[in-house]
């Protein structure tokens, strides 16, 4: 997905590092990957249970497995939710960003990434969705599109471009993003995007995915937002 790794240029001076999660996380085994259950921090008690994602490299079907896995992704940054995207992160994951582009450089830890992404969201009002997806049991290669509203304006535009993911343990590992991001609509000239079943302008979902309704409010006052 698109980045803006350079803090300077988009205000994102503050989202070098926070601290690991408050929430004691429990891996689940074998076959399945991510969070089983986020505890309260006071009496231990489940606060909620979470679905468990197919581990691609084992799963019957490891297209739909990986396709899980990345919308939930996605979907967490689209709604700017830190623990979805924890959810889906190897804890070393590492993305890459196409140089030169308005920032570049690489972010790595799924802690940073994660908040990372909550505090550019938040700044130009980002949906990120996955368009089309090929997938093997290690490796899944996705088109996607990011809509986004650029300061001062009020028109959406959309930033097509291509990722290549790795996993481990099932878990997203590495990311390599290809894009440029321009403050006008980048996409392939004449490719017949609606036909194909992409997201289209006013219509910010695919044939593959319909992104979760986007409510940043709950997480508008995290006092560790600013550290």
């Amino acid at each position: 997905m698109p980045a803006n790794g350079q803090a300077d240029e988009v205000s994102l001076d503050r989202i070098a590092t926070y601290p690991r999660s408050s929430f004691p996380l429990r891996r689940s085994h074998e076959h399945t990957c991510g969070v089983t259950e986020d505890t309260d921090g006071t009496d231990g008690r489940p606060a909620r249970t979470t679905t468990l994602f197919a581990d691609p490299r084992t799963a019957a079907d490891r297209t739909q497995a990986w396709t899980a896995l990345i919308t939930a992704y996605y979907d967490g940054c689209s709604a700017g939710d830190v623990d979805l995207m924890l959810r889906t992160l190897h804890p070393e994951v590492v993305h890459w960003f196409l140089a030169p582009n308005t920032g570049s450089r690489a972010v790595d830890g799924a802690e940073h990434l994660a908040r990372y992404w909550r505090k550019v969201t938040r700044d130009i009002d980002a949906r990120w969705v996955v368009d089309t997806i090929c997938a093997t049991d290690t490796d899944a290669v996705i088109e996607w599109t990011m809509w986004w509203t650029p300061a001062g304006s009020s028109d959406r535009v959309a930033t097509r471009g291509a990722e290549w993911f790795t996993c481990v343990d099932g878990l997203i590992h590495e990311i390599r993003s290809y894009y440029q991001m321009h403050s006008a609509t980048t996409e392939l000239d004449g490719f017949p995007y609606a036909d194909r079943g992409y997201s289209v302008p006013g219509a910010e979902h695919s044939a593959l995915h319909r992104p979760g309704v986007v409510d940043r409010r709950a997480s508008a006052d995290d006092p560790q937002e600013n550290r």
